[in-house]
Formats: structure tokens, C-alpha cells, sequence
């Protein structure tokens, strides 16, 4: 009988058991890029299936027990493993691999978060569709801890960002991996990469030096935007926009996935036009995108080709507040005396002309580019362990921006515009004792119009190539050694042209010492300025890297050493030619004759060279390393430090602005670098924190374009002035707490302390400066942001985000320089501290394969205008005092607003 009992008591446990579900929830993501994985198919046992949603979650409810599980989705490599459900809640985060080496994994080199030793920063494609709007790329970036972007003048793709005080110059962009930063000067013009949006798959900021694999790092980070490829699974993609300023938007982006025999595609195509926030801003542009790829067993081939030409109106320079708002001017203690108001949306550029019948709107700064990349790449599985990456690039850079030959010299009318009719008037007529005579001279033409003041086109065109390889060698589970070089050429060309000559036939430009034939037509390349000729800047860039890296239970550490030289060369076209005999360098111009030695030498000699200077080449060097520490599974913090010794560059080196191309005067010193960084990291389910403290110090830090010495009466030189520094410190922290599973509340804070570290002299052949901008604090960013966001998933396929981001302590861009005798050490003006409220909202309905969404956009929803941008001491204000009334300053756009409807078919 008790043997029956305890077979039975047995038996109910053993029901009992059997009978006790769990609920298993999860989520699969890309095990590269961190983005969820939708439409992945999750099979536990044989009989328990789910598909994941548009977050890449899935739930089901399993009985107690030990199951096989598979996860399946395509162009991602197959998950078995099996799992133990014992407890009422099983959660189960996968992450998948791809079945080919990934792209971006070996060229892009994503930093994987929580265990790169850095500070990392990720955008997926979804947040990307969701807060973007009509925006340039940047301003999605503003609520990133040490980033600030503004839109600057307000024209499309105008936009700047600076990270932990340094500016883009100081930045590496890249594009899967390839760099896209000027060669000159380190500028990124956001309108050549209008259309980014449509591909990309994922958009990665490092902050400090960080832990890419790139041979010369930037000092203050490095953005890398991935895009799409057939990693990613099929899909179609169809959207409409519209807003604020009349835009309109059209895009259409298809993805093969894989295809049969191993080949994918993607395709993506749009075309933008608005009339701009600001007055006559008005942008036109189209952009393309195409990427073939091909499988050849452990090897992938991709082709990809990108532009987007376009042409868009700029409003170029800041003026004093008052000239916007005479209220704001009189609130921040500025002077209103003798200044008109002219409003926010106010744009000084513009004009209208009557010709030929017909009232045209002029822009007199208009921008025009298009500068198509193409890429070819090859990886490798060679074998078990040992990959290999290679990437030929090219850029073709074609364009330029208009303005006018005398622009201070301008008329206006009453309403502060450009008088265009008066100046088509003056190219046409000129009034001698009282009487108007036709605009023409005879000492150059005795019927032809001679114009005073064309409207010209500074032109810079660039031909870019460049190869990026590595290999990447896994020694055991552990230790990864990678190795990899960058070599790039580079060639610039930069000229003005006539571009409209507002009424005339020919205008005089004498500046081409090669060209006897100083009347000059549309088309013709003339100097803006005596100093500015045609010249070319030519660089070559060659290096290499080796990193090491280490990847455990507990300790990730990388340790970087890069080696690179720099090379840079000038030529000038408008001055003299020469050419060597023997020990003496003879140069002639368009009609000079030289008798040398008995031999006659003019223009047509042979061998006549383009004044050029020598090659310049110039050594870097980079030391870094970093280690995380897992403290437990949900904790843990991270060190990096490193040293970089830069290369300076171009625009700091080659004095392309005065009358002879040359080198800057006196020695050229590197830039030194020293950063360090320490980090916290805590992730639980509901709960993410990340908070870090970093430092930058940054000797021999360069002015831009360096200081302009007068050496004689209009006449100057340019200088670097080397022993200036500067220190960055600072704290940042993000937090990321969901409380309910359709709430999840965001917060950032963002502390800096910038400031200038030390004085320096200017010495040359006749004087000596002494300038001292110690403790002054740096300029053009703001140093403290802070950010909530809330955001409301409220009905499935329906959310709603609000987002309020604070800017504080911002001091007024400056130039160091300035800072002599009395004004030693003084602090540039100190911005108002301003508050921008944003809203995303939309609706996303999935049927079957075909997904419908509407996003809307309420950027600056409480319409507040603040200064965003500011310089010191500004030119318009004429001003010295170092206070509101002496800057000149740009201010943010009120509230605007865009709309997307679209169709996506996967």
C-alpha cells in the first residue's frame, strides 16, 4: 500500500511539472551592428514556433522542460543550440552571424558595445527613419553625450558637428570605412552625401581616440555610417516627404537579400526640392545609389556607386543680433543703435533682376556639387581563422559656390537685398560729368560692355583614389592580431570663373602672368583676389597599423600602434613659369623675354614648369590600448588611453593665399595628442547605464588656415604658431530605463570643461607677438547638454517620442590670436543657454509581407529662437568688446515639421 502511495505521489509531482509553463520572450539581433533581426523564424522543439515582429521580438509559452531551438532568417547564418525552461519567465536574447564574412565587420570595423573599451554611440536604421525628417544626417546626433550639430546658415546640408569641443575638421567620417573628410583641411560638406538616409543600415560614433582600425585616428572621434547590403534581407522600400519650407522628398531603396547563385543588389534612388526656412535657401537635388555584390565561396566582391548632385542657396555670413531681433538684442545687452531689423528668416544674399523680359531671383551664394564615389571591394576567408579585406575607392568632385566679384561694394535697397538691377545697370553704363555713356573702354574693346562686378564661381574641383587593406589573423579563441595599410592620392584644383556678367561683354582680370589676353568672359578663370590664383593642392597619404586584441570571459583589451607620412605639394597656374639653367632659376610670364648667358627664353621656350613647390612629407604616429573588465554578467567598466603625433594638415602647411605658393614660414611642427578615458557600464533588462570621464590634452594645436603677418605694406604671410594647447576634460552619462514595455524613458548628460591651456609667441623676420589665451575657455560648442526623452509605444505599431535637450555654457568661436596685451586671457562672449523640445510620431501596420508607415516631425515644437552659432568680435558688428554687441552670430530655426508616408515590402 505505500509503495502505491508513493508511486502515486510520484507520479502527480511528475504531472505536475510537465504541466507547468513558461513564458519565453526574446529578441534577435545582428551579432555586428546590434540591430534587430525582423521576420526571423524561431522553432523551439518541434512543435513551438514564432516569427519575429518589426522589433525583432518574439514570445511564446512552453512547458517545462529541455528543447533544441533553431533561429533562421535570411542571408544570416542558421542558431542551434539547446535550452533548459525551468522557471515561470525564460528570457532569450540571440544574436546571428551572417553566413558570409560581413562587410562591415572587416571594412567599417563597428566597435561591438559592451565590450570595446571605448565610448560608443549607435543609430540604427530605425531611429534614422524615425527622427531624421528633412534634416541633414548630423542633426539626428544632438542628443548623443559630447555631440553638438547646428544647421549653421540654415542651407541644406550646411550643417557642422563637433564632438567633445572638436570640431569636424577634427572628426573621421567615413562611409563603410572609406573616408570622406577633405584632404586639404578635414571639412565635411554634408550636402555631397545628401541621400545617406535611404541605405544606411547603421550609424556608429566613437568619441576620444577611440578603437577603429584607421592609420592616422582623428582627435576628437570617428563617425562611421554603414549601408545596406545582401547581409541585410530582401526588401523594398517607398517614401514620400514633405515639409516645412516647401520640401518635398521622393525615395524608393530595393534590397535583393541573397539571390540565387549567390549574387545581391541594392538600389536606391531620390529627389529632394524646397524653398528653405531661411529667405531663398531653395535646394534641388537628386541622389543614386547602386551596389552589386557577388559570392565566390569564402569570398564576397561588391562594386558600389554613390552621388547625389545637387545645388542648394546659402546664407554665408552671421550678423549682429539686433539685425535679427531687435527684442533678443536689447534682452542680451547688445547694441541696437543704427541697425535695421531684418527677422530670423533674413538672408542678405539675395536679389531679384529684371532681363530680357523676364524678373529673375538671384542667390549670389549659390552652392553646386557632385562628387560621385565608387568603391570596390573584395573580402576573404583565406582560412579557418585568417581573413582578408581589400577596397579601392575614387572620388570625383566636380563644382563650386557663386558670389560677387565686389560684394561689399553691392547695392541694396531699402529692404536690405541685393540691388541686382543697379549692378546689371553699372556692368552697362557709367555716368561721366553728369551723363550716362555706354560701360565701354577702349583700351580693350570699342563696342563691347566692360563689367565692374560679375557674379563669379569659385570652383574646386578634387580627383581622389585611395586603397585600404588588412588582414586579420585569429590565433586562438582569444588573441585576434589584424594588420592593415591606407594609401590615398589626392589632387584639388581650385580656380574662380566668371559665372554671369550681370550685363556685360568681358571683364578685366590680369592676374594670369601665363595669359597675355586679360578680357575675360564667362567661363574664363580670372583671381578673386590677387593672392587667390589657380592653383592645385596635391596630397598622398601612406601608412599602415597593427592591433592586437584580446577577447575573454571577463577581459576584452586591444592594443594599436599606426605609422604614416603625409605628403604635400602646391602648383600655381597664374604665376610665372620657370624653368632651371644650371644654377639659376629663370621665370617668365605670358610677354616676358629673358637673355641668359646668350640664350633667349620667352613663353614658348620648352621645359618651362608651373611654379610648384617641392614635396613636403611629413611623419605620424599613433600609440593606443584599452581594456574592458566584465565585473558580472550585467556590469562592467573600461580604460582606454593613447598617444597621437599628427601630421598637420594641408590647409596648415601649403600657403595657398599669397601671392607666391609656398610653405608657412618658420618650422612645422606636428601636433601631440594625449588622451585618456574610464568608463562604467550597467545593462539590465529595464535599466542601461553608461557614464565616463575623459581628458584630451593637444599641443602645437593649429589655428585653421593658420595667422595672417603683415610683412609689408598688402602684403602678408602666413604662419603657424606652434607651443598653443589646449585641454579637454570632461564627464558624460546615458541612461536608458523601461519601465513598462511599451514606455521607455532616455536620459543624457554631457559635461565639459574645454579651455586653452598655455600662451605662444608669433616671431618672424621683424617682430614678435606674444599672445596668451590661457584658461580661456573653447569656443564654437556647447560644453554642458542635457537630455530627457520619453517615448510611448502606446498601441501596437503606434509610438510617440518627446524630447527635450538642453545647451549651456557655449562661448563664442574665437580667434586665439587676438588675445594680446590687454585682452590677454580674456574670455570670448558667452552664448545664452536655449532649450529645443522635439516630437516624433507615427504608425507602422504590417500585413503579411507588406508594411505601411506614416512618420511625422515637430522639431523646436515651443518655437523658441536662440543663437546657435557666434563669433567673437565678429566683423559685421565692428565691434572689439568682447560682449554680446561684438558678435556676430547665426540663430536656430523656429518650429518646423515634416511628414514621410511610405511603403516598405519584405
Amino acid at each position: 500500500m505505500k509503495t502505491k502511495i508513493l508511486l502515486s505521489f510520484f507520479a502527480f509531482l511528475c504531472l505536475q511539472a510537465y504541466g507547468q509553463s513558461s513564458k519565453v520572450e526574446g529578441t534577435v539581433k545582428d551579432e555586428v551592428t546590434g540591430e534587430t533581426i525582423i521576420g526571423a523564424h524561431v522553432m523551439i522543439g518541434s512543435d513551438y514556433k514564432a516569427v519575429t515582429d518589426f522589433d525583432g521580438k518574439f514570445a511564446l509559452t512552453i512547458p517545462y522542460g529541455t528543447y533544441p531551438i533553431k533561429i533562421t532568417s535570411a542571408g544570416y547564418a542558421e542558431y542551434s543550440d539547446s535550452v533548459e525552461i525551468k522557471s515561470g519567465f525564460t528570457p532569450l536574447n540571440i544574436s546571428l552571424g551572417t553566413i558570409e564574412i560581413q562587410e562591415v565587420e572587416v571594412v567599417a570595423d563597428l566597435g561591438k558595445k559592451h565590450e570595446t573599451p571605448v565610448s560608443i554611440t549607435k543609430i540604427d536604421q530605425k531611429t534614422i527613419s524615425e527622427e531624421l525628417g528633412n534634416r541633414d544626417l548630423p542633426m539626428v546626433l544632438n542628443a548623443t553625450p559630447g555631440i553638438y550639430a547646428t544647421n549653421q546658415g540654415g542651407g541644406d546640408g550646411d550643417a557642422r558637428i563637433t564632438i567633445r569641443g572638436f570640431s569636424q575638421r577634427n572628426i573621421a567620417v567615413m562611409i563603410d570605412g572609406v573616408p570622406v573628410n577633405d584632404m586639404e583641411n578635414g571639412w565635411v560638406y554634408w550636402s555631397n552625401w545628401f541621400g545617406l538616409d535611404a541605405i544606411t543600415q547603421s550609424m556608429e560614433v566613437q568619441r576620444g581616440l577611440g578603437a577603429s582600425k584607421i592609420v592616422t585616428p582623428s582627435v576628437g572621434g570617428t563617425m562611421n555610417i554603414v549601408t545596406s547590403g545582401m547581409e541585410n534581407r530582401f526588401g523594398v522600400r517607398i517614401k514620400y516627404e514633405v515639409g516645412s519650407g516647401n520640401a518635398h522628398r521622393a525615395t524608393i531603396g530595393y534590397n535583393s537579400g541573397k539571390l540565387k547563385g549567390d549574387w545581391g543588389i541594392t538600389l536606391a534612388g531620390s529627389f529632394k526640392y524646397r524653398d528653405g526656412w531661411v529667405d531663398k535657401t531653395g535646394s534641388l537635388g537628386g541622389f543614386y545609389y547602386a551596389k552589386i555584390q557577388k559570392k565566390f565561396g569564402n569570398h564576397i566582391l561588391s562594386l558600389s556607386a554613390f552621388g547625389a548632385p545637387q545645388k542648394h542657396g546659402q546664407r554665408s555670413y552671421k550678423a549682429p543680433i539686433a539685425a535679427w531681433n531687435h527684442d533678443k538684442a536689447l534682452k542680451y545687452d547688445a547694441d541696437t543703435t543704427g541697425i535695421v531689423e531684418r527677422g530670423y528668416r533674413y538672408n542678405e544674399h539675395w536679389g531679384t533682376l529684371t532681363r530680357r523680359g523676364k524678373d529673375e531671383l538671384i542667390n549670389e551664394q549659390l552652392n553646386y556639387y557632385h562628387k560621385p564615389q565608387f568603391t570596390l571591394r573584395h573580402f576573404g576567408k583565406l582560412k579557418d581563422g585568417l581573413y582578408l579585406s581589400n577596397v579601392v575607392y575614387a572620388s570625383i568632385g566636380k563644382g563650386g559656390g557663386t558670389k560677387l566679384y565686389d560684394y561689399g561694394g553691392a547695392y541694396r535697397n531699402t529692404a536690405g537685398q541685393i540691388d541686382f538691377d543697379r549692378i546689371y545697370d553699372g556692368n552697362q553704363f557709367t555716368e561721366i560729368a553728369g551723363s550716362i555713356y555706354p560701360n565701354i573702354d577702349l583700351n580693350y574693346d570699342s563696342t563691347k560692355l566692360k563689367a565692374n562686378n560679375p557674379l563669379m564661381s569659385a570652383v574646386n574641383n578634387h580627383w581622389w583614389v585611395g586603397y585600404l587593406g588588412n588582414i586579420k589573423y585569429e590565433i586562438n579563441d582569444k588573441w585576434t592580431m589584424t594588420a592593415g595599410i591606407d594609401y590615398r592620392y589626392y589632387e584639388g584644383e581650385h580656380y574662380h570663373e566668371i559665372y554671369d556678367l550681370l550685363g556685360g561683354d568681358y571683364f578685366i582680370n590680369s592676374s594670369n602672368l601665363n595669359d597675355p589676353n586679360a578680357m575675360k568672359t564667362v567661363g574664363d578663370k580670372v583671381a578673386w583676389k590677387d593672392y587667390q590664383r589657380h592653383r592645385n593642392a596635391i596630397v598622398q597619404w601612406a601608412g599602415g597599423y597593427g592591433l592586437f586584441e584580446y577577447s575573454g570571459t571577463r577581459w576584452n583589451i586591444f592594443i594599436n600602434a599606426s605609422l604614416a607620412g603625409n605628403g604635400y605639394k602646391g602648383v600655381d597656374y597664374f604665376n610665372k613659369k620657370f624653368i632651371d639653367v644650371g644654377d639659376t632659376t629663370i621665370r617668365i610670364g605670358a610677354i616676358d623675354t629673358v637673355v641668359y648667358n646668350g640664350v633667349e627664353y620667352n613663353a614658348s621656350t620648352s621645359g618651362l614648369k608651373y611654379d610648384q613647390t617641392k614635396w613636403k612629407w611629413l611623419p605620424s604616429y599613433t600609440f593606443k590600448a584599452g581594456f574592458n573588465y566584465k565585473i558580472t554578467e550585467v556590469m562592467g567598466f573600461y580604460v582606454n588611453a593613447g598617444y597621437l603625433s599628427r601630421a598637420p594638415q594641408f590647409s596648415n602647411v601649403v600657403d595657398s593665399d599669397s601671392r607666391e605658393v609656398g610653405f608657412y614660414e618658420g618650422e612645422i611642427k606636428n601636433e601631440e595628442i594625449l588622451a585618456g578615458e574610464i568608463g562604467y557600464n550597467l545593462y539590465f533588462k529595464k535599466f542601461v547605464l553608461s557614464i565616463n570621464g575623459y581628458a584630451t590634452y593637444w599641443n602645437n594645436k593649429p589655428y585653421p588656415f593658420g595667422v595672417s603677418v603683415q610683412v609689408a605694406p598688402g602684403e602678408y604671410e602666413k604662419y603657424n604658431v606652434f607651443g598653443m594647447s589646449a585641454l579637454h576634460v570632461g564627464g558624460e552619462m546615458d541612461i536608458s530605463y523601461k519601465p513598462l514595455k511599451q514606455l521607455t524613458i532616455d536620459a543624457m548628460v554631457s559635461y565639459g570643461d574645454w579651455r586653452w591651456a598655455s600662451p605662444a609667441t608669433l616671431k618672424n623676420a621683424t617682430t614678435e607677438t606674444r599672445f596668451d589665451p590661457t584658461g580661456v575657455h573653447v569656443g564654437d560648442a556647447a560644453q554642458s547638454v542635457y537630455a530627457l526623452s520619453v517615448r510611448s509605444d502606446f498601441v501596437k505599431g503606434a509610438y510617440i517620442k518627446v524630447r527635450y535637450t538642453w545647451f549651456d555654457r557655449h562661448w563664442a568661436d574665437f580667434n586665439p590670436f587676438d588675445l594680446q596685451g590687454a585682452d590677454a586671457r580674456k574670455d570670448p562672449w558667452k552664448l545664452p543657454g536655449y532649450g529645443i523640445m522635439d516630437i516624433t510620431l507615427g504608425y507602422r501596420y504590417n500585413f503579411k509581407k507588406v508594411g505601411l508607415f506614416i512618420t511625422g516631425n515637430i522639431f523646436n515644437v515651443l518655437n523658441t529662437y536662440y543663437i546657435q552659432d557666434a563669433t567673437n568680435n565678429g566683423y559685421a558688428s565692428g565691434y572689439t568688446d568682447f560682449d554680446a554687441k561684438s558678435a556676430d552670430v547665426f540663430f536656430g530655426q523656429g518650429i518646423t515639421w515634416s511628414v514621410s508616408l511610405g511603403l516598405n515590402i519584405f
